[in-house]
C-alpha cells in the first residue's frame, strides 16, 4: 500500500489496505485468544486499529480529501488512548523496562 501510495495511486493504496486489515482480522481469528478483555492482545489488536485508521488518514490527505483524513486520524488517536495501560505523560518512558533496562 505504501508504494502505491508513494506511487500517487490512492485508490489501490487504500484497496491495499483493506486486504491487509482483512488478513490481519482473519489472523486474529484463528489465533486463540484469553478470557480476559484488557489483556496484551487487546492492547495489540487497538495498536493495529489506530495503525489501519492512521494509514487510511495519509492516503485520503495525499489526495486532498482533508475532511476524511482529520475522521480517520481522529478514530486512530482514540484508539490509541483507549489502548493505553498507564497515562500518557507519566514521567516514564515506554523503551525502559520497570526496572530501568533497555
Amino acid at each position: 500500500a505504501n508504494l502505491e501510495y508513494l506511487k500517487g495511486n490512492a485508490r489501490k493504496a487504500l484497496k491495499l489496505c483493506a486486504e491487509a486489515k482483512f488478513a490481519g482480522d482473519r489472523r486474529r481469528a484463528i489465533l486463540p485468544t484469553s478470557s480476559s478483555p484488557n489483556d496484551a492482545a487487546a492492547a495489540a489488536e487497538a495498536v493495529d486499529r489506530a495503525v489501519h485508521h492512521n494509514n487510511l488518514a495519509l492516503i485520503h490527505h495525499a489526495s486532498g480529501r482533508y475532511h476524511a483524513a482529520l475522521r480517520y486520524y481522529a478514530v486512530a488517536l482514540s484508539s490509541l488512548e483507549s489502548s493505553a495501560t498507564e497515562p500518557p505523560h507519566s514521567g516514564r518512558s515506554h523503551c525502559f523496562g520497570t526496572d530501568g533496562t533497555a
